[in-house]
């Protein structure tokens, strides 16, 4: 399992799928979504996002 977070939004997205980097976001349709190391957040992992702003 992978998971790809929303630059834009921060949300997260899970797939068995390795190659969905910059897919559209299911939650805001922004196409910046990126792989993440692991499944779970790490602390201050959302800084920088537009939902934090």
């Amino acid at each position: 399992m992978n998971r790809y977070k929303c630059k834009n939004c921060g949300g997260n997205q899970y797939t068995s799928a390795p190659d969905r980097e910059n897919e559209p976001c299911i939650y805001c349709g922004n196409a910046n979504t990126v792989l993440m190391d692991t499944l779970d957040e790490k602390p201050g992992e959302n800084e920088g996002s537009a939902e934090n702003e």
